[in-house]
């Protein structure tokens, strides 16, 4: 696993980023499978999806040099979704908006989906938002609550309740030791209900 973790962090050249690239290919498939329109794979594979993302990957060299505090993972997951979209665009003649055209490295991922992972795993002492925020749509309520989150608790989440990562996966693709990402991992759900209690006067069990 340390060869690996070196790889990610500090190898850049075309060699090293094929070789990170295959060492986090099952995960990055997985999220493939999750992310890309059915009726596309009856054209194209999984295989061809991560071979095009490879490919833009090799033509972006310097792109993985820019924001170097951002997880290496994050980028192959954002040239990932682009490769999607654009597939999607060219296979489908899709007419709907592009939702990775403009994605930033540090906001992949985080959309509606996300929201709907993590609304179903905070804990039932939280009221019902449905008597808290009203007319309030709660997918944006949370949206709003995840963007004011360190980058480091944004990753944690997106890597948990999106990509499904276990938490071994989170701490190897973070650079954390195990525990520290279990730790920060609670530490970020309960800022997410801060933020939740800050925005829409939600009431936790016992607080007043």
């Amino acid at each position: 696993m340390n060869e690996i973790d070196d790889t990610l962090e500090v190898n850049l050249t075309p060699e090293g980023l094929a070789e990170a690239f295959n060492a986090l290919r099952n995960r990055l498939g997985q999220l493939a499978q999750k992310r890309v329109n059915p009726i596309l794979l009856r054209r194209i594979s999984i295989d061809d999806i991560l071979q095009e993302t490879q490919r833009s990957m090799l033509a972006k060299a310097q792109y993985f040099k820019t924001h170097p505090e951002v997880p290496l993972y994050f980028k192959f997951r954002t040239l990932l979704l682009q490769t999607i979209s654009e597939l999607e665009r060219f296979h489908l003649q899709s007419k709907k908006r592009d939702p990775y055209r403009e994605i930033s490295i540090d906001d992949a991922g985080f959309h509606t989906d996300l929201a709907s992972d993590i609304l179903g795993v905070l804990p039932a002492t939280i009221s019902s938002p449905l008597t808290k925020v009203a007319r309030l749509d709660r997918h944006a309520l949370l949206l709003q609550a995840l963007e004011t989150l360190p980058a480091i608790d944004k990753h944690i989440l997106t890597l948990r309740h999106f990509d499904g990562c276990s938490n071994i996966e989170t701490a190897h693709i973070l650079n954390l030791s195990e525990k520290a990402a279990s730790i920060r991992y609670v530490r970020a759900l309960v800022k997410l209900q801060q933020k939740l209690v800050q925005f829409t006067e939600f009431t936790i069990d016992g607080e007043h």
